[in-house]
């Protein structure tokens, strides 16, 4: 194999999988293994394409994560070459490493894959017309949404219900209050009035604490609903991950659902799209029956998932691309019922998504209800305003009665982080809030299980029902407190436990990622931005991050990078608005 840069820092992974094609085909050129790595990093990043035109001619260091030296991408012309005499790269139907999906276009094969078969899937279930009386539904939605036709935010609502009872697929995306799960429930509450209360419906969420939350929410709406006995007791209140739903086994991709043994439902409700990844969906709509109704909830101005794709914003950005088959599928909930039309955070949220940075920085230097600015404190300086910000938050629910209690309360505050590492990210954060919680008396952190410390799991533990994204308390057993457990919600609204040496793997929570924030809400969250504004940090982290806040919103930065970050919009680069085209074009011949 020609040898890449050795400043280059691709994975080990990365690194693996080039020896590897290089043994496929040991005549290949070099141009063909600087795809193949750029593919591979970007994959790593959450990103599934590429266009060769976009980094022809460029630096590659920024692109594959080094300081190289000299190294530079081939023109289009000279990188196609190579890579047309190459047997690792195909035209799109072929089974090699690296596909060419497009004009100038490639893909490793398994991300190609994935985005076909998710785009065939959901245009089959876009196809499906389910049979429903046009009277009986025009009086169901009159009952469900009186409010319909004076109220702008319900007769949006209303249309998200029209459009998901006569469709198999129903793309509902809204912004924090505007009452998605409310619809949700309506929905649900028509399905089995117009179905009959037999029909099987599944909640899910990619974390606990989404599903959590979405089970709080759906509990307290369905109260308010004007339905028969029959209907509220056939109305779901239980809610699953995403993972569990499906059968996760020990092992990464292993799952009991699939295309060889569908799913036992008729339909599937998924809350926080947005952070379900391309093979998570895939999964999904491989295991669901050809006539089960599919439901997303999701907010699409959200950070894309961790891993790789960004699906729910390609399906509302293909919805809204004309007449195409999604588009009556798809709804977008506007009116924010949490959030007045004066509040701060709610007119924040909005100036973030419209790219307004000045009037953001504005708005929060305005000393608005509910939001605050400081400049960054100097790194040397920052424990002492950490600690001022932040410990009586902490205090209410370390010196919670039961672990319920504390469970209840450790939403009221979090500190949200930008990035993982360096002075302002995550890992030193957390390590400078429990040295002052310390030394406040707060926690006694001489042992990796101390009472107080807070974890958040970071690997699928099924075997538990623990998975990626859960948030737990190791706190003293009630019934014995020389004894520690980690406490976590359960689906039911209540605590379960188990020993803190049967954690999977796990990591101190005092402050987390925006990333893995998503799903989450806390009254008041604080939101550290490090001293640049990286490349990866635009609108959609901004936006995320103010919108986990339901009462205050406090940021620490650079005014400059802020209104940097606000006027840029992150593209994360996926082929599924390609292939959902593809799919399309296919289906018409």
């Amino acid at each position: 194999m020609p040898e890449l840069d050795p400043n280059l820092s691709v994975s080990l992974t990365t690194r693996h999988a080039l020896a590897l094609l290089s043994r496929l085909d040991p005549n290949a050129e070099r141009e063909v293994f600087l795809l193949a790595a750029l593919l591979l990093t970007l994959a790593e990043r959450g990103e599934t394409s590429l266009d060769l035109a976009e980094v022809a001619g460029e630096e590659l260091g920024s692109w594959l994560g080094g300081e190289a030296i000299g190294l530079r991408a081939p023109d289009v012309t000279r990188w196609e070459e190579a890579l047309t005499k190459s047997t690792l790269v195909g035209d799109r139907d072929d089974f090699t490493p690296l596909l060419r999906t497009g004009a100038g276009r490639y893909a490793l094969q398994r991300c190609w894959k994935q985005e076909m078969s998710l785009a065939d899937a959901l245009l089959a279930r876009a196809r499906h017309t389910p049979s429903v009386t046009p009277e009986a539904l025009a009086a169901g939605l009159q009952r469900h949404f009186p409010k319909a036709k004076n109220d702008p935010g319900e007769a949006g609502q209303e249309q998200a219900a029209q459009r998901a009872v006569t469709h198999g697929v129903a793309i509902i995306s809204g912004g924090p209050g505007t009452g998605k799960t409310a619809t949700v429930v309506r929905i649900l509450a028509l399905l089995l009035e117009l179905g009959g209360p037999e029909q099987r419906i599944a909640l899910a969420a990619p974390t606990g604490k989404a599903a959590a939350r979405l089970r709080e929410s759906i509990v307290a709406a369905r109260r308010h609903l004007q339905i028969s006995n029959a209907v509220r007791h056939a109305l779901p209140d239980q809610v699953q991950t995403l993972h569990r739903l499906l059968g996760a086994g020990r092992l990464p991709g292993q799952f009991r659902y699939g295309s060889r043994v569908s799913l036992p439902v008729d339909v599937v409700v998924v809350d926080e799209a947005s952070m379900v990844d391309l093979a998570l969906f895939s999964r999904l709509l491989q295991a669901l029956p050809a006539t089960a109704r599919l439901i997303l909830l999701g907010d699409r101005d959200q950070l894309a998932s961790v891993e790789a794709g960004a699906v729910l914003g390609d399906l509302a950005a293909v919805a809204q691309q004309g007449e195409t088959r999604l588009t009556n599928c798809f709804s977008h909930l506007r009116h924010s019922y949490r959030f007045a039309a004066d509040s701060g955070i709610g007119r924040l949220c909005r100036q973030i998504n419209a790219g307004e940075d000045k009037a953001a920085l504005a708005t929060l230097q305005q000393d608005s209800v509910g939001l605050a600015w400081s400049d960054l404190p100097e790194v040397s300086a920052l424990a002492a305003p950490l600690a001022a910000a932040t410990l009586a938050g902490y205090r209410y629910w370390l010196t919670a009665s039961t672990p319920q209690e504390a469970l209840a309360r450790f939403w009221s505050l979090m500190i949200l982080c930008a990035v993982r590492k360096g002075p302002y990210g995550v890992e030193r954060v957390n390590t400078l809030v429990e040295q002052q919680l310390a030394t406040a008396g707060l926690i006694t952190p001489h042992t990796l299980f101390y009472a107080g410390r807070p974890v958040m799991i970071r690997r699928n533990a099924p075997e538990l029902d623990l998975f990626n994204g859960d948030i737990g308390l190791i706190l003293p057993a009630p019934e014995n407190p020389d004894r520690l457990r980690a406490f976590f919600p359960d689906s039911e609204g209540g605590v379960r436990s188990i020993a803190p040496a049967r954690l999977p793997e796990h990591e101190t929570v005092y402050a987390m990622t925006v990333h893995k924030s998503q799903g989450s809400e806390f009254d008041h969250i604080l939101l550290l931005l490090p001293e640049t504004a990286g490349e990866r940090i635009g609108r959609e982290l901004l936006y995320t991050a103010v919108s986990r806040g339901r009462k205050a919103v406090t940021i620490w930065g650079n005014k400059g990078n802020f209104c940097t970050a606000v006027a840029r919009r992150l593209q994360r680069r996926s082929g599924l608005q390609a292939a959902l085209a593809l799919a399309a074009a296919e289906e018409k011949e």
